[in-house]
């Protein structure tokens, strides 16, 4: 199904969406519409571009106390902050193939542990990942 006329929704669940522009997919989801039960909820936004991969696995999915040097206290991250709504990841493609799999395992199970923890936090919330990498190119080559 097109959308929009520049965004195509592949059926399944979660559906896999591809569009050219970020802003596209967001209208053509209803965001800033107001629509769906998550329409009052947070919507967080992380460039996965802009961070180092050592901090974005805390930024992501938080830290306990110990976990890293300079954590002293634990943090929460970005998953609990998209708690009931909605976290876009964008520049997907730049998450290494280890964060990529603990994102994964996420989508399957709900659950996720922070950074030096052991216990499961669930989470609920909708995931969007966006990229300019061509998805079919970046499987090819084991990204």
């Amino acid at each position: 199904m097109t959308v929009e006329g520049s965004v195509d929704v592949v059926g399944g669940d979660p559906p896999f969406v591809a569009a050219r522009r970020g802003d596209v997919v967001r209208r053509a989801l209803g965001f800033r519409a107001g629509v769906g039960r998550r329409k009052s909820q947070p919507l967080v936004e992380v460039n996965c571009a802009s961070l180092p991969e050592e901090l974005l696995e805390s930024e992501l999915f938080g830290h306990e106390k110990g976990a890293a040097p300079g954590a002293t206290s634990r943090k929460k991250g970005r998953l609990d902050d998209a708690e009931g709504g909605t976290l876009i990841l964008a520049w997907i493609d730049r998450l290494s193939l280890p964060l990529q799999a603990r994102l994964l395992h996420l989508l399957r199970q709900g659950t996720f542990e922070r950074r030096g923890g052991e216990t499961p936090q669930s989470v609920d919330l909708r995931l969007i990942a966006t990229t300019t990498v061509p998805l079919e190119e970046a499987v090819s080559q084991g990204r």
